[in-house]
């Protein structure tokens, strides 16, 4: 379950990334706040992810002990 959803943020993270280096690359003045928040958004769903390996990581070794 947990991997899943690490996956699907992972994956969302990714699509935000590529849709700012997009918008980006046209420069567009008026595309300056969608950069910012899809460069924000990426980088709040890495960190959401990485928090849930973390808790399974931690889940794994209490089980393993």
């Amino acid at each position: 379950m947990i991997r899943r959803t690490v996956a699907a943020m992972l994956a969302s993270g990714m699509a935000l990334f590529i849709v700012a280096l997009v918008m980006a690359a046209h420069a567009r003045p008026a595309a300056d706040a969608a950069i910012a928040f899809a460069g924000r958004g990426s980088a709040i769903l890495v960190a959401g992810a990485a928090g849930l390996l973390f808790v399974q990581a931690l889940r794994t070794r209490s089980r393993s002990s």
